[in-house]
């Protein structure tokens, strides 16, 4: 166990056809660190766009080894949702159990 945070992992049903099938579902993850990407208390990026403010927030989580979390997934965390970027990272030492998983998140608003 990394830390005390507990995701949420909203994944959407597909069809054969990549449609949505049915509700999306929802299962807790415990046992997460969740940090800043960047490390630290790296402050969000802005861009203006048109006279449009972006606002981009990320953050690294680091998960159990066995966290099922995949590309295609969102995730709720402290009542925000945020879209899995890329393929989460499982992490393994040689010769050793897997140790953790990395999983960054992102959510863009504006």
């Amino acid at each position: 166990m990394f830390g005390t945070d507990t995701l949420t992992v909203i994944r959407q049903p597909v069809d054969y056809r990549g449609d949505p099938a049915g509700p999306p579902t929802e299962t807790p993850v415990g046992g997460c660190y969740v940090q800043p990407r960047g490390g630290g208390s790296a402050p969000p990026s802005t861009e203006d766009d048109d006279h449009r403010l972006t606002v981009t927030s990320g953050f690294l989580v680091f998960a159990p080894p066995g966290a099922d979390i995949r590309a295609s997934d969102r995730v709720r965390w402290r009542g925000q949702e945020y879209q899995v970027q890329g393929d989460p990272a499982s992490w393994e030492p040689p010769g050793g159990p897997p140790h953790h998983r990395e999983v960054i998140l992102q959510r863009v608003k504006g």
